[in-house]
């Protein structure tokens, strides 16, 4: 019967209190308090986790540049030297400028700092190097030194402040008055017409002015040929060398650096017949 205890109308008259109102900070009855609480938190802690998340957003805008730079194949070989499995070994060449380079000599070449401008023209180096990784370069602050033949590239010698991104070579510092070798190429239509020595010349004189002392740059224990060019043949144009040793299986990682690697790296290119006998 309708006004019963337990009827319809009893419940109806029983839940009226419970009806919502302006200012009530419930929904249906249920209290909003906690919702409002975890929402305060979140906001509270969102500048932290901004915080947080910049340097990991940062580290994936490298890698996506590297991969865009790199291209996939060379990235992929990276990613398993670097994380996967690796045995290998590099010398660091480390080669001293005097603090008074002399001016270059009178060349056939012109040689100068790239810019931007000279992006398409560089493009004479490709496969070896392609435009993207020039446009890397000059957009991060690289240092490309270019030796032009009728006004065409025919020589580049690329350095940077800071060493390669990436293990292993990512452990090492350098200080300031050091200058990371990148890379140096001639076109071999060129070759021994003196262009890379001309660019050598000019590159020296300007960095000397601008307090740079010592280049570094690493060749793998195998590239023969790059070990007895940073080398320097008879004339030895390396001050020390230094070896490292990186060793990576599944994730676990060793690095091993033998300081004074100089007599090993003599032994082995005259093993190999690439280090001509000291000028008498």
């Amino acid at each position: 019967m309708a006004g019963q205890p337990g009827s319809d109308a009893d419940v109806s008259r029983r839940r009226a209190p419970e009806r919502e109102v302006e200012g009530d900070p419930r929904v249906m009855g249920v209290p909003m308090q906690p919702l409002v609480r975890a929402e305060g938190e979140a906001q509270a802690g969102s500048p932290g986790e901004r915080a947080r998340r910049r340097p990991r957003l940062e580290r994936a805008r490298q890698r996506l540049r590297l991969v865009r730079v790199r291209g996939l194949r060379r990235t992929v070989r990276a990613l398993v030297q670097g994380y996967v499995f690796a045995v290998r070994r590099w010398y660091l060449l480390y080669r001293p400028l005097p603090a008074e380079a002399p001016p270059p000599p009178p060349s056939p070449f012109e040689c100068r700092l790239a810019t931007l401008d000279d992006l398409e023209s560089l493009a004479v180096f490709e496969p070896n190097r392609q435009r993207r990784e020039f446009r890397e370069w000059l957009t991060s602050g690289a240092l490309l030194f270019v030796a032009f033949a009728g006004g065409r590239p025919v020589a580049f010698q690329c350095f940077a402040r800071s060493v390669p991104a990436g293990p292993p070579l990512s452990g090492l510092t350098l200080r300031p008055d050091q200058l990371w070798t990148v890379d140096v190429q001639t076109l071999p239509e060129v070759r021994r017409q003196h262009a890379a020595a001309a660019l050598r010349a000019y590159r020296d004189h300007v960095l000397a002015a601008s307090g740079v002392r010592e280049y570094v740059s690493s060749v793998q224990d195998d590239n023969l040929p790059a070990l007895a060019y940073g080398y320097g043949g008879a004339r030895r144009l390396v001050s020390r060398v230094s070896l490292l040793s990186w060793v990576c299986v599944l994730g676990l990682r060793r690095i091993r650096i033998e300081a004074d690697a100089l007599a090993k790296l003599e032994r082995r290119l005259a093993a190999a017949g690439r280090l001509p006998p000291p000028p008498a």
